[in-house]
């Protein structure tokens, strides 16, 4: 490891071991930016590529209640140094996991990078041979499911129902994705959550909203705010054109979360 890395990470560490008192800290992957230099001084590479953004998995010794906070948290915290996704497990679950031979944690301790690990972190071996991740296709057929209420809900122009369905279809299908990727289940139903996770196993997912279209103002946002409201308030409402343009984006998700499984079967 350079040593510009290791300051890097060592600032991370410290930034983490300020709010949290984590067993462990791996890092899953990251997420390099190219940088074009030219100098009329002197020569220099004609590119550099320099991490800028993480993905942590954590474990820490706390109730599973806890962990979302703690994501968010440390993420905001994290922020003056690079773009931050961070999942968060307690001990418990990991150590029943690898107990288990479950395949993403089995992968994290056998693979991931280190960051830290507790001197007394009690962490189990695990002397059972790690399970293949077999492909689970319950989340796509979900996502089928959910695509095809939407519809019938279109055609009665009953728009909120229509989406509240287009999310659900998203949340299975991003589920799906990251799952059948990595062993690993996202405990949310927050859609800008699900999208980030599921982009570092799917790059292709970053071509399905742009920047633009993960504002506030968005019809990814839009989406989001369908869960709830298109349930228990008269107050949401969507158009059938933006209607169209969300069943459109979630026709290319499925077929990517379809590839995805494809792929993990090959």
């Amino acid at each position: 490891m350079e040593i510009k890395d290791r300051i890097k990470y060592n600032r991370i560490l410290h930034i983490i071991q300020q709010h949290e008192a984590p067993e462990a800290i791996f890092i899953i992957a990251q997420a390099t930016i190219q940088y074009n230099y030219t100098n009329i001084f002197f020569n220099v590479p004609e590119t550099t590529e320099q991490p800028n953004a993480y993905l942590l998995f954590i474990v820490i010794d706390i109730d599973a209640k806890q962990c979302t906070q703690i994501q968010d948290r440390l993420e905001t915290i994290l922020q003056p140094v690079a773009a931050f996704t961070c999942w968060c497990m307690p001990l418990s679950t990991f150590n029943e996991m690898l107990l288990q031979g479950k395949y993403f944690a089995c992968t994290v301790m056998s693979h991931a990078e280190r960051l830290f690990i507790a001197g007394d972190a009690e962490i189990v071996t695990s002397f059972v041979a790690p399970h293949f991740n077999q492909y689970q296709s319950v989340w796509y057929q979900r996502a089928l499911e959910f695509y095809a209420g939407a519809e019938l809900y279109s055609i009665r122009k009953q728009y909120a129902m229509a989406a509240f369905h287009l999310h659900q279809c998203m949340e299975q299908a991003l589920t799906s994705i990251v799952y059948n990727k990595s062993g690993y289940r996202p405990a949310t139903h927050n859609l800008l959550l699900l999208f980030r996770y599921a982009c570092w196993f799917e790059p292709l997912l970053h071509g399905l909203f742009t920047p633009h279209q993960l504002k506030e103002d968005s019809l990814l946002h839009l989406l989001q705010r369908a869960y709830t409201g298109s349930r228990y308030t008269a107050e949401y409402t969507i158009k059938g054109k933006q209607l169209e343009m969300i069943k459109e984006k979630m026709e290319q998700l499925i077929t990517l979360s379809k590839i995805t499984g494809k792929e993990v079967t090959a």
